[in-house]
């Protein structure tokens, strides 16, 4: 039956192409498809070898799997992803003004020709349309050509082209049987040939419960045109036909008409789509995916078109931006945007999105009158031939991380509890202070100011007074200035003002004259009204430096002057005071060198039991012998080494020293039980985290008992840390050695800590002393210091007497012990210990005394 097939006809009109070539690679066949995809002519290809008509094919996978299938006999497929077809075929009709190269899937086989040579079947398949998801369909050619002769070896091999091809081929007559199917639509239903060719066409297309019935009613239409009106299908329709097992086979079925002799039969080629299907269905499957994920996703999601406007957007994105759903196809993605960030976006974002690049950017709208900041992400969408598709991106409300950035940023620039500038911050104004002056005519002004006695305030008020008192200062602080001068808190309770844009320095003295009159004011912490002060140190550029850290330095040195002088005041930075600063620097240098060369020693002052005169103890004094110059005093030498602090080296020196000293003098006591020797301790060495583990070993080191030790420490040392204070001293009495407030009457100290703090002794002051005979508020100071000590049970001791008549008030006030010039002064230990063993020390040393 298949002798009386036209195949020429039936080869002609498929819609994929079709090359024999013989066993030396020249082509003897090809169909209308290929020469429509070529645009070559018949004598540029038939006899010729396929390499010298598509010089492209030269070493490529293709000529490689034509010689395996003529001298192996091995067939190969080549799929547009893995193993593309080079051969250049193009759509026949233009897009734009670009012609595109059709994506290729091929098939070679091998076979035989009538004279059983070896020949290859190429059969190429557009799959365009699969691969770039653009359906460019290909117009299949209407005009059949007859061939002249129709030879019985051109029916074998057309036979043969038939059989291999990939889409079933099925021909019959209306109303009655199958009469011709290839090996393919056997393959691809199971019957028999015999069962085949006993059943209608109409037979294999069993409507199903998925099948439409307008895609019914088109393939109805399709075969009624292909055989009432020769109309062959430019299209496929997609159906189902049936396996023999009952299985269902998605298909596209086209259709056309053709004659053998007078008989009219139809062609139907149907294409198995079942892989199609099954990828179409992962398709929607991943599409639905990703429309849940963008239903719950947390950022906002949104699709444009190529001009930006709006396609889809996720639940997120309309709540981030207030739009509506009924904005998609109409606005743009930024319509929410409004000023000057929309210019910017506007103008950037195709260009940055470009080449698949991402475009990000973070801006602020307002929504319900708040601003709101949005981070966005946004690429270009593109298809295979590279053209710009749409865009996708992403919004995320920042607003509440963009509002935690710019409080971090404040706090690198501004002190948390005063919102003044912090010390980052005013370096950098000074600096910017400076470089307006080089470039003007101007001056500035540096004003360096520290709060006089804050911790005072601080530790008998508490922090929580304190940082009150440094809000309400700062207000007046800035109060006192113009805007563009700068009012920082550098630390603690130190400011520094910037004034800018001066015509003379005496401008910064009418600032400072303000904020001593505005600071002085009372202040109301709680139920406390507490009036500070203010030193303030002036310098000016140019006139005292154009460096900042020179004019920093300057204005300190002013500001110190202050506080050595009056505080509550202000000076002008000098020369002179530069000098006094230099020099403070060579003293600090020379003590330095004087602890490396153990320059110091020690001097014992006797104290005295004023009762019986026995010698009941003495304190220990750094003295400096001096390599160079004569003797320097401790009035001189001690401050400087504590605002260096040297006095941490020099208070260890002084007290392994002293220990040592007091064990010789132990030794040549009769009675040594009640002995102490009294060490000084300063406020640095008092929070030095060392400082028992020092007294320990100096003990150690000297072999003296720590009852035989008392350590000094003055009133205001003991309340500058009041919380760390009582620990230490809790250490210290754990070790078993003695304390004592020196100075006591000069600070600040509270009752309430001070019967909670564990001293021994308390020493007052000799300047209450000085006058003690004289001045009757001095004598009721004295008299009142001695009954609150007893009453705490503690121990008292005079220090500064220098007269029979103090030492007889002391004794009448049953003041426990007394120092001073009046019993001895400060002498070596070689002295002391001559006379330790006297019966009466004061009546041995001061005759006056009965």
């Amino acid at each position: 039956m298949t002798d009386q097939i036209n195949f020429k006809e039936i080869i002609e009109s498929l819609d994929y192409g079709v090359i024999t070539l013989d066993e030396n690679l020249r082509i003897i066949y090809c169909n209308r498809w290929i020469f429509n995809a070529t645009g070559k002519q018949t004598d540029q290809m038939f006899n010729v070898a396929i390499e010298q008509v598509f010089p492209e094919l030269s070493n490529s996978r293709f000529l490689h799997a034509c010689i395996d299938a003529i001298k192996l006999g091995l067939p190969a497929k080549l799929s547009n992803s893995f193993n593309p077809s080079p051969l250049p075929l193009y759509q026949s009709s233009f897009i734009g003004d670009e012609l595109y190269r059709l994506q290729q899937t091929t098939v070679i086989k091998p076979g035989k020709d009538k004279s059983n040579k070896p020949i290859c079947e190429v059969y190429i398949q557009d799959v365009t349309p699969v691969v770039s998801k653009e359906f460019l369909l290909k117009r299949m050619a209407s005009d059949h050509e007859k061939m002249a002769k129709h030879h019985e070896d051109e029916k074998n091999h057309l036979s043969l082209i038939i059989n291999n091809t990939a889409d079933a081929i099925i021909t019959f007559e209306q109303g009655k049987e199958i009469q011709m199917s290839n090996h393919t639509g056997i393959e691809l239903l199971g019957y028999s040939e015999t069962e085949l060719y006993s059943l209608h066409f109409e037979d294999l297309l069993q409507p199903n419960k998925e099948t439409s019935s307008d895609s019914t009613e088109k393939l109805r239409v399709l075969l009624e045109n292909a055989i009432n009106n020769g109309i062959t299908s430019k299209t496929a329709i997609a159906t189902y036909t049936y396996h023999k097992n009952g299985l269902e086979i998605p298909v596209q079925i086209k259709f056309s008409r053709t004659f053998m002799g007078e008989q009219q039969l139809i062609v139907a080629i149907l294409r198995d789509t079942s892989a199609q299907v099954a990828a179409d269905k992962i398709l929607k499957e991943s599409e639905s995916r990703f429309r849940n994920l963008a239903k719950i996703a947390p950022v906002g999601i949104f699709q444009t078109d190529e001009k930006g406007v709006l396609i889809y957007t996720n639940a997120m994105w309309n709540n981030i931006t207030g739009l509506p759903e009924s904005s998609l196809n109409e606005s743009s993605w930024y319509t929410h945007i409004s000023g000057s960030f929309k210019e910017t976006i506007e103008d950037n974002w195709r260009d940055e999105a470009a080449n698949f690049e991402q475009f990000s950017v973070e801006y602020c709208f307002s929504r319900e009158k708040e601003p709101k900041w949005v981070l966005c992400q946004l690429m270009e969408e593109r298809n295979e031939a590279n053209t710009v598709l749409g865009y996708v991106g992403t919004i995320t409300d920042i607003t509440e991380q963009r509002n935690t950035r710019d409080k971090i940023e404040h706090l690198a620039f501004y002190d948390p509890l005063t919102s003044l500038a912090n010390r980052r911050l005013f370096k950098d104004r000074l600096s910017q202070s400076i470089t307006n002056v080089k470039r003007t005519n101007k001056r500035m002004a540096l004003l360096n100011l520290d709060l006089d006695e804050f911790k005072r305030v601080n530790d008998s008020l508490g922090h929580d007074a304190g940082d009150q008192l440094l809000v309400t200062i700062s207000k007046r602080l800035t109060a006192a200035v113009r805007e563009q001068d700068t009012v920082a808190r550098i630390g603690g309770d130190e400011f520094s003002i910037i004034l800018n844009d001066l015509d003379r320095p005496s401008d910064a003295a009418i600032v400072a004259e303000k904020i001593i009159e505005s600071v002085s004011k009372p202040v109301s912490l709680g139920s406390q009204s507490i009036t500070m002060t203010f030193s303030i140190g002036i310098a000016t550029a140019p006139d005292d430096s154009i460096e900042p850290a020179s004019l920093v330095k300057n204005a300190d040195i002013a500001m110190y002057s202050v506080k050595e002088r009056s505080k509550n005041s202000f000076n002008f930075f000098t020369s002179s005071m530069n000098e006094r600063a230099i020099d403070r620097l060579s003293l600090e240098n020379e003590i330095r060198f004087a602890i490396e060369n153990r320059e110091f020693n020690v001097k014992y002052q006797p104290q005295l039991n004023i009762e019986t005169g026995k010698i009941i103890g003495a304190e220990a004094l750094a003295r400096w012998d001096h390599s160079t110059r004569k003797a320097i005093s401790p009035a001189e030498f001690i401050p400087v080494a504590e605002n260096s602090n040297l006095i941490l080296p020099l208070g260890e020196l002084m007290l392994f020293d002293a220990c040592k000293g007091a064990s010789k003098l132990v030794n040549k006591l009769e009675d040594s039980s009640n002995f102490t020797l009294a060490v000084n301790l300063s406020t640095k060495q008092l929070m030095d985290k060392n400082l028992v583990s020092t007294i320990k070993a100096a003990l150690k080191e000297a072999d003296l008992s720590p009852l035989n030790l008392e350590l000094e420490i003055t009133e205001s040392a003991l309340m500058e840390n009041i919380g760390e204070t009582v620990k230490v001293l809790n250490a210290l009495k754990e070790i078993g050695v003695k304390i004592a407030i020196d100075d006591f009457g000069t600070g600040y100290s509270s009752l309430n800590y001070l019967k909670s703090l564990p001293v021994d002794r308390l020493k007052i002051d000799q300047s209450f002393i000085f006058d003690v005979m004289t001045n009757q508020r001095d004598r009721d100071i004295v008299t009142a210091i001695i009954a609150l000590a007893h009453s705490l049970k503690m121990e008292v001791i005079a220090e500064g007497i220098e007269t029979y008549e103090q030492w007889q008030f002391l004794k009448k006030l049953k003041c426990d012990f007394g120092q001073g010039y009046y019993i001895s002064k400060p002498m070596d230990l070689s002295n002391i210990i001559k006379d330790c063993n006297t019966k009466n020390w004061v009546s041995c040393k001061v005759h006056s005394i009965k």
